[in-house]
């Protein structure tokens, strides 16, 4: 599923829209293969769900591509995605944080 250029990360409460996204996409999407989330003004705040349902959750999901670029993440919140990239069970899915 392609979301680029979305601006998905504007507005209020955007933790709470961002888990409620994601819960969406896992349960009403039958074994989603790739999310690109690129361009979307993302930032810190939807770490929190990022982390928990893209990597913490692998089980539910069958994700392979996963791609967070150009988004609005600090320096933090980078290192945070990419500590929790490297130790996600899942090892078929592959992710672009990136600038």
């Amino acid at each position: 599923m392609i979301l680029k250029e979305n601006q998905l990360g504007l507005g209020k409460n955007i933790k709470d829209k961002m888990a409620f996204f994601l819960e969406s996409f896992l349960v009403e999407l039958r074994k989603p293969q790739e999310l690109d989330l690129s361009v979307n003004e993302i930032d810190d705040e939807c770490l929190y769900p990022i982390v928990k349902y893209m990597f913490a959750n692998h089980e539910s999901t069958s994700l392979v591509s996963l791609n967070l670029e150009w988004n609005n993440f600090s320096n933090y919140s980078k290192r945070t995605l990419a500590v929790a990239y490297s130790k996600c069970p899942n090892k078929n899915l592959k992710c672009k944080i990136g600038p």
